[in-house]
């Protein structure tokens, strides 16, 4: 009677509960195991080789940790796995799935926070265009040397640095699960998102970045990376607010391992030899007790009562996870608390950017006399891309109306040798004055510029010849390069 209303209460259970012995034999599993691998109950009885991976180290690697099973229908889910020993040879294995839990709470909040973001900075970058072009316009026609020019350069600058923090706040309010992983240096995205974050961080609190390294890279979306970062760097800082302790720092390091598990004392087998890049964020609170610190990675765990989602490490972990990495905690009860990243480095070379082409081009501006067509609704960016291109020695027709531009290019056609595009107009989308203008002639040469867009859309526009994009704002440089390299494309 006991063990059959045991077995009812675990059945009750939000915990996924299986019991197997040291030959991986299954004897026991709740209702909530079952729903987790898609197994119906009067099915015929699963395999433990077809749901784990790894069945070996499932038992050898006790304690909690991340991990990826099969259901009965070969769909990959991420758990959080915590394996403990029942008895002489039994072993409980408790499972939680993550996908409907930190991924999906993350994800709503980002998208929310994307579509507010991707408004304001399209207002932002057109205004920071308007200023960028007049002062390019002024450098032009101005004596190159004089007083007049430390604050043109000033001015330059400043809104140069703030259309990069448009850009960082974007590229984290974006998080494109999708986005296809590139060869990323840690270095300048740890900087970046340092950078953005320290007007969140609490001005008393000091945010310190030592690398040992100068260039490292993993293979990623680099918004990952920042998530990682910021939930990391936010942690720490309510640690230290939290403890009232002396040193108010948050120290984050860079270095590379060879051979982690071994040099770094790590009791995990599941690394490959090879090299890691290790970022490390420490703090100087109070730490963590012993007994809590296999238990801050769980879903809903959280030691901010309240005020924490217990989300932000299940997610970091999670991430860390799907890159093939570790995460490892080291603290001491009034010290502070040390997380350790460790991701596998990419063995590609060293990749050679647009933005690194642009760098050794700066200052090549070579004018021409062809006719470009710009269309754009924003009167001040419209008027200062005129401003600049004639300066250049084009030849430049403004439409701030859609329909007019088409109505002109229909005329003109034969003498219009580029269409610079804005994308976000009212009368017509720039995707539907884009198709227009192809549908007349499929070989015309477009540039299409933007605050901002849709990444698959812009993706989608540039699978087409003679096609290319610059986000706004823009240095006249880098407009002119642009237009070089589609005219003689």
């Amino acid at each position: 009677m006991y063990t059959d209303l045991s077995l009812k209460i675990l059945d009750h259970l939000p915990y996924s509960l299986l019991v197997i012995d040291q030959k991986f034999t299954p004897l026991y599993c709740n209702l909530a195991f079952l729903d987790l691998i898609e197994q119906s109950e009067q099915a015929n009885a699963f395999k433990l080789t077809s749901i784990f991976n790894d069945l070996n180290s499932l038992i050898a690697d006790q304690g909690p940790r991340f991990s990826r099973i099969n259901t009965v229908n070969n769909k990959s889910i991420n758990v959080y796995i915590s394996i403990s020993l029942l008895d002489e040879n039994v072993y409980l294995v408790e499972l939680s799935r993550l996908s409907s839990s930190a991924h999906d709470y993350q994800g709503k909040r980002l998208e929310t926070l994307g579509l507010l973001a991707s408004s304001i900075v399209h207002d932002f970058n057109n205004f920071l265009a308007g200023i960028i072009g007049h002062v390019a316009f002024l450098k032009s026609i101005l004596p190159k040397e004089g007083r007049h020019l430390a604050s043109i350069e000033s001015i330059e600058q400043g809104s140069m640095n703030a259309s990069e923090i448009t850009k960082e706040i974007l590229r984290f309010s974006k998080q494109r699960d999708s986005a296809e992983s590139q060869n990323i240096e840690l270095n300048n995205l740890i900087q970046r998102t340092i950078k953005i974050l320290l007007a969140s961080i609490n001005p008393k609190i000091k945010v310190e970045f030592v690398s040992s390294v100068q260039d490292v890279r993993v293979k990623c979306v680099d918004v990952r990376i920042t998530q990682i970062l910021v939930n990391l760097i936010v942690n720490a800082q309510d640690a230290i607010l939290e403890s009232n302790c002396t040193v108010q720092k948050i120290l984050v390091t860079l270095d590379v391992v060879e051979d982690p598990v071994v040099k770094l004392k790590l009791s995990n087998n599941t690394l490959h030899q090879g090299r890691y890049a290790c970022l490390t964020v420490k703090d100087y609170g109070s730490g963590i007790p012993n007994e809590l610190q296999e238990k801050i990675f769980q879903p809903y765990f959280s030691t901010k009562g309240e005020k924490g989602t217990g989300l932000g490490l299940t997610t970091v972990a999670s991430i860390v996870y799907e890159l093939k990495g570790l995460i490892d905690i080291s603290s001491e009860t009034g010290k502070g608390t040390e997380i350790r990243i460790l991701l596998p480095i990419s063995d590609s070379n060293v990749e050679i950017t647009k933005e690194s082409l642009q760098q050794e081009s700066a200052g090549q501006i070579i004018q021409k006399n062809e006719r470009i067509l710009v269309v754009d609704d924003e009167d001040v960016v419209r008027n200062v891309l005129g401003l600049n291109l004639e300066q250049l020695g084009y030849n430049v027709q403004l439409e701030g109306s859609a329909l007019k531009a088409i109505d002109y290019y229909k005329n003109q056609r034969n003498d219009i040798s580029l269409v610079i595009l804005d994308m976000l107009m009212p009368e017509l989308s720039g995707e539907e004055v884009f198709e227009i203008i192809r549908e007349i002639n499929p070989k015309q040469k477009i540039l299409i510029v933007s605050g901002f867009c849709s990444d698959d859309l812009i993706e989608m526009m540039l699978e087409s010849k003679n096609c290319d994009f610059l986000a706004k704002p823009f240095m006249i440089e880098e407009l002119s390069l642009k237009i070089n390299s589609l005219m003689l494309s």
